[in-house]
């Protein structure tokens, strides 16, 4: 889910007006007049109690008497209460309390008769309310908009019991949307158009218009974000990216320079090294040289990042380097290698301590092949953990101690070597930054194996690689999910509501749904489906082997162990189970009213002291 600042109400104060407030008397009155409403603009707030202010600018002739006529429309134009103030004080602040009037639109005019007969006038419509209106942000989901996509964007309206308020909805000054919260007007679809950014406003009323027409005038209650149209997942580069979230970044094109750090030196080959568009081709005895230490370091220390290799191994790998890269001191190194049976592994010297061993837990790397390795470091106050990833998915995690000492940020790293790899290295790479420029391992590992293997297919993936909660992921309470060792935690007794899932129409096919636990799940544990819609689950999905749907008898099915995987069409949904168990068909309920079919998933944790820990979440269309 992207989210974007909400705009507080805000009750303007006017003290300078437009020209169309500024009526003045005829060519006949030697002298102009106007009046300046103080306390709002033209469709502002008034909290039930609170007066109007307002300044009579005029200057009275000897003699003249001037008389202020106000009256107050309703809504349907009917009159709700008028006064006379007979020799109005000029150019002091005046009030005017509406007298018990119920809550909802009026409009107040005001006119300014003096004793020729010429008059000025001043109107404007306000909302007399109760309690407090807010729109508190904008989202969209999914979090990640790509061209031609279907998004769902929504407001979080806060306003008091007993309002249904009206929402209008703009982007780029073009209408999207508009009416009551009731009818669902608190969000609106909105169809990507080509890679972009695109500005969108929506505005809160505190109650509709009549007859079935819209205000001419803005809310003062608005809010606007920015949607980030981003290339497709079909269009996506297979070089790793963006540039500004890596600390160092071999693209090996036919270059040895680094993208990240252009104005460094450019690493040396040596031996039989070549680069060509294809990559490093490394073979016996040969290697390149880079006078830099290949890790971020703060305050003395390692920083958080992800150190990704893409290569294939050639026969007779196993047993060789892949680098190493050591600071100046030589108080701090890290070496990759392959074991003789073909397996990575990891050295890690930190500045006090021996050497460390860190098996990746992967199993061999087989020739002519392609591969994509991943170690993520991400020291903590005392220890520093490091996790494996073979194509996008978690092969092991450590924990090591780590205290006291510094190390250099200066250094030196070796790829290849004397008994360096023998084979390919398409591309080399340090993340180090999010995107909000925030020190950081790699938090979309899983997610940039899946763009390249399923394309336009893919909805969402998430392997939750990172420190922090995914956007679109939302927490009850906020604080039960935290990110730990490549899995999302879930404390007991709380629930966990992942972004939403188009199976509109527009939607090609069936919809497959996946979720990978990273323990087998407890008792009491329970996924629910909802139309978001509608707000009320229509499924409960408990692994013990129940399928809860409203007014129906309970499915049954053998337990689910770590894995849920369903697949949704149009007017069914489909439990898969483990062979040789069968899967489950059971009924897709359509959304109430005939809205659109936006799914919301939520998972909810049990009693159990240990809770509930997610590994990865895949969803993606069957077919083009």
């Amino acid at each position: 889910m992207r989210a974007y600042p909400g705009l507080a109400a805000i009750l303007l104060i006017l003290l300078a007006v437009s020209c169309s407030d500024m009526s003045v008397f005829g060519p006949q009155d030697a002298v102009p007049a106007s009046i300046e409403v103080r306390s709002l603009r033209d469709g502002g707030l008034v909290q039930v109690g609170d007066p109007l202010a307002y300044v009579v600018h005029a200057e009275r002739q000897p003699g003249e008497d001037l008389v202020l006529e106000a009256t107050l429309l309703d809504a349907a134009g009917g009159e709700a209460w008028s006064g006379t103030l007979a020799s109005p004080q000029l150019e002091e602040e005046l009030k005017l309390k509406p007298p018990g009037l119920p809550a909802g639109l009026y409009r107040l005019k005001l006119v300014l008769t003096r004793e020729s007969g010429a008059t000025v006038e001043k109107e404007l419509s306000f909302f007399y309310v109760t309690g407090d209106f807010a729109i508190e942000g904008i989202s969209s989901f999914p979090p990640t908009i790509q061209p031609e996509s279907r998004i769902l964007l929504k407001a979080d309206l806060r306003y008091p019991d007993g309002f249904d308020p009206y929402v209008r909805w703009t982007q780029d000054g073009k209408p999207l949307g508009s009416g009551r919260v009731s009818e669902g007007l608190a969000q609106v679809g909105w169809q990507a158009p080509k890679e972009g950014v695109y500005p969108v406003q929506v505005e809160l009323f505190p109650t509709p218009p009549q007859d079935g027409r819209d205000f001419r005038f803005t809310s003062p209650l608005l809010a606007t974000g920015k949607l980030y149209v981003t290339p497709s997942a079909a269009a996506a580069s297979e070089e790793l990216g963006p540039l500004e979230s890596y600390y160092l970044l071999f693209h090996f094109d036919g270059s040895l320079r680094d993208a990240a750090s252009p104005e460094a030196a450019e690493a040396a080959a040596f031996g039989a090294a070549e680069v060509s568009k294809a990559g490093l081709r490394l073979t016996e005895n040969a290697g390149v040289r880079y006078p830099r230490l290949l890790l971020p370091a703060a305050g003395g220390q390692p920083a958080p990042c992800t150190l990704t290799l893409r290569l294939e191994v050639a026969e007779g790998a196993a047993g060789r380097d892949l680098l190493a890269t050591e600071s100046s001191d030589r108080a701090f190194r890290l070496k990759l290698a392959l074991d003789q049976e073909g397996r990575p592994w990891a050295e890690l010297l930190l500045p006090t301590g021996a050497a460390m061993r860190l098996p990746s837990g992967m199993p061999p790397l087989a020739p002519g092949r392609t591969y994509r390795l991943d170690l993520s470091l991400l020291p903590g106050a005392r220890s520093l953990t490091a996790m494996w990833f073979l194509d996008g998915l978690q092969t092991s995690l450590a924990t090591v101690k780590a205290e006291g000492g510094a190390m250099q940020a200066e250094g030196t790293t070796l790829i290849g070597g004397e008994n360096g790899l023998r084979g390919l290295i398409s591309e080399l790479g340090v993340y180090y930054l999010d995107e909000g420029k925030r020190p950081s391992v790699d938090p979309g590992i899983y997610r940039w194996v899946m763009e390249r293997r399923l394309g336009r297919r893919l909805i969402l993936a998430e392997g939750f690689e990172g420190s922090r909660l995914p956007e679109g992921f939302q927490a009850a309470p906020e604080t039960a999910a935290r990110l730990s060792g490549g899995s999302l935690r879930l404390d007991p007794e709380s629930g966990l509501t992942l972004p939403f899932f188009d199976l509109n129409a527009a939607a090609s096919g069936e919809t497959v749904l996946e979720m990978v636990f990273a323990a087998p799940l407890p008792a009491g544990t329970s996924a629910s489906l909802t139309w978001e819609s509608d707000g009320k689950a229509f499924l409960d999905i408990l692994p013990e082997g129940k399928a809860l749907a409203a007014g129906k008898e309970a499915a049954s099915f053998p337990a689910l162990t770590d894995t849920l995987q369903l697949e949704l069409g149009e007017k069914s949904l489909v439990l898969k189970l483990p062979p040789p168990s069968e899967p489950v068909l059971l009924a897709l309920p359509a959304p109430a009213l005939g809205k659109e079919r936006w799914l919301k998933l939520s998972v909810r944790s049990p009693a159990a002291e240990t809770g509930v820990s997610l590994d990865r979440i895949l969803a993606y269309y069957k077919a083009e």
